[in-house]
């Protein structure tokens, strides 16, 4: 998967294309942000891939929608003008016994969510405060919820954690512990500023 670029050069700066992708016709620009329909979500990109002709295997298409937050009514209609354009933005290839995919877009936050779902990946663990990080593990029949608070300020993080559901007993590593209900697939957890936490996560029996 090459997300905004793909190999083309080597350590020198020299081309160098084993691969075979081929390059785009073109890169489109915007002032600010274009909205883009892709993959059946809406995402933002300062640029993309253009393909006049699809360059073989399964094309990858973007449609521009519309973007409404403007100033002005005369915003809007100019910003309105591009919109339902279509473009071949990347393209996924046969390459050998595999596959490789080129998404020719910046990569964001919100483009890997949507790449994610696409290509059904399950996220194991994900915060869905900005600033907080998080990794989920397992040993036996318990699970492991690292996450660390980058930011200046304590926050209330939920993170979502698809594979836990039900009633878990949860185990500060640093000796609190206590018994919850992850309702929705989802924890709650007050977090300090610049810290982290390691919690132990058990499943709880439901009782007859």
């Amino acid at each position: 998967m090459c997300v905004g670029a793909y190999p083309k050069q080597d350590e020198h700066g020299h081309p160098l294309n084993l691969l075979g992708i081929p390059d785009p016709a073109g890169i489109v620009t915007g002032q600010g942000k274009m909205h883009l329909s892709v993959f059946g979500q809406t995402v933002q990109s300062p640029w993309f891939f253009n393909y006049d002709e699809p360059p073989g295997g399964e094309p990858i298409v973007a449609e521009r929608v519309p973007f409404r937050m403007q100033a002005s009514e005369e915003l809007v209609y100019q910003f309105s003008l591009q919109e339902g354009l279509r473009y071949n933005i990347g393209h996924t290839l046969r390459r050998g016994n595999g596959q490789i995919t080129v998404v020719g877009l910046q990569p964001t936050a919100a483009l890997l969510l949507a790449l994610y779902r696409h290509f059904n990946i399950e996220i194991a663990s994900r915060s869905l405060v900005s600033g907080v990080t998080s990794g989920l593990f397992r040993r036996g029949d318990d699970y492991y919820l690292i996450a660390t608070n980058d930011g200046v300020e304590s926050k209330g993080v939920v993170f979502e954690l698809p594979a836990l559901d039900g009633t878990w007993h949860v185990r500060n590593l640093e000796g609190t512990s206590a018994s919850t209900v992850l309702a929705n697939h989802r924890l709650t957890l007050i977090m300090p500023r610049k810290d982290g936490v390691i919690l132990q996560l058990s499943k709880v029996e439901d009782t007859p």
